[in-house]
């Protein structure tokens, strides 16, 4: 991810000699299904925000201020119904850990200037009273709730019991 990285900054550096600006544009594809059989019930797509936080971080790391370790990532959900936005810190009102409203990475990989990571939530996971209205990915944080550093926020509506199971793909294309 490093080399992914470096790469990412050598092509930003290029670009801003040709006055262009390079984005952080980022997806999430949420997957409902059945706990039991597993069918899909439903499937959405949103636009994220992608935040200050994590991008601060990622120079940082890029620079070395803060070790060579490739991140943690978790993802989290959450209940509040604000409008997401690049300077936000955390969610508006993450689940809690008790319900584990976060989880870790379950998998990752990347495809020329595409990343895509995934998450999964069981069954008895990310079960909120109500609608799930935002989830976020952060890196290097931890299973506590608002831990880590916020990369991406995105409003979503989705509802999750304790039948289904979660999966949220995230994915982040850096470039015009």
């Amino acid at each position: 991810m490093r080399d992914f990285l470096q790469r990412i900054v050598r092509t930003v550096l290029a670009r801003r000699a040709e006055h262009q600006q390079i984005a952080v544009r980022g997806e999430y594809f949420i997957t409902i299904r059945d706990g039991q059989s597993a069918r899909i019930k439903r499937r959405t797509h949103y636009t994220n925000v992608t935040c200050l936080n994590g991008k601060v971080w990622i120079a940082q790391w890029l620079n070395g201020e803060i070790g060579s370790a490739q991140p943690t990532v978790y993802a989290a959900v959450g209940t509040s119904g604000t409008t997401p936005t690049a300077t936000d810190t955390q969610l508006g009102a993450e689940v809690s850990s008790a319900l584990v409203g976060r989880v870790a990475k379950a998998s990752g990989y990347r495809s020329v200037n595409t990343l895509t990571w995934d998450f999964f939530w069981t069954t008895s996971q990310g079960n909120a009273s109500g609608t799930l209205r935002e989830a976020g990915v952060f890196l290097n944080g931890t299973l506590a709730t608002n831990s880590g550093n916020l990369l991406s926020h995105v409003s979503i509506t989705e509802t999750k019991n304790a039948t289904e199971t979660m999966t949220v793909e995230f994915v982040i294309t850096v470039g015009p």
